[in-house]
């Protein structure tokens, strides 16, 4: 079975618009994306409540728990290591390392997480 590394923000938008099994298999993902999902939500209530209620947060995070996601660690110290050498937040540096380490190509929206990935010559999987 195909292994993609998915970042929060792609995770998100399949978690809120697609209910099937991602097609690719099983995605593997660092384990603070559990965090970044949630608080995903929280920052919508705050920046404009009126486009997402609680009850379809609620049904989203139902369907977050049906996509088959395998949680791996990072290496803290090479993630610090990209996030200098690159000047970028740890959180980018996370997703980076963990494409770095388990060679599973990242899947992500992030433009600039995508050419941060293209410059360490790692392994991605671009969204039309």
């Amino acid at each position: 079975m195909s292994l993609a590394l998915i970042e929060s923000n792609l995770l998100f938008w399949l978690e809120t618009y697609l209910s099937k099994k991602l097609p690719w298999g099983h995605g593997k993902s660092h384990t603070s994306i559990r965090w970044e999902i949630a608080n995903a939500f929280s920052a919508k209530f705050k920046r404009n409540p009126q486009t997402l209620s609680l009850e379809e947060a609620k049904d989203a995070l139902d369907i977050y728990k049906m996509i088959p996601i395998r949680f791996v660690d990072i290496d803290l110290s090479r993630a610090v290591e990209i996030a200098h050498a690159l000047n970028i937040y740890a959180y980018d540096a996370f997703i980076l390392a963990a494409t770095e380490r388990y060679q599973a190509p990242l899947l992500s929206l992030d433009k600039r997480c995508i050419d941060l990935a293209k410059e360490l010559k790692l392994p991605i999987l671009e969204v039309l």
